[in-house]
């Protein structure tokens, strides 16, 4: 995502979780990722890319699944 990353997980944070990013649980890593899914493939259409980012932030969360949207 390079340098607007962090802007970028910042207001998904922000909106999405409602917490300060250092307040964040794994719960939290869980719907965050769902949110920055979702997020990712309105930016592109490219599954592996969206995977390998979901991946990496998956590990961050105890590589438990992201939790459902729905």
């Amino acid at each position: 995502m390079g340098p607007a990353a962090d802007r970028f997980i910042g207001r998904q944070v922000q909106s999405h979780v409602h917490k300060p990013p250092l307040e964040l649980t794994q719960p939290d890593l869980r719907k965050l990722i769902a949110w920055i899914r979702a997020a990712v493939s309105f930016l592109t259409e490219d599954e592996e890319v969206i995977e390998e980012y979901i991946a990496k932030l998956q590990k961050l969360s105890g590589g438990k699944p992201p939790i459902s949207l729905d």
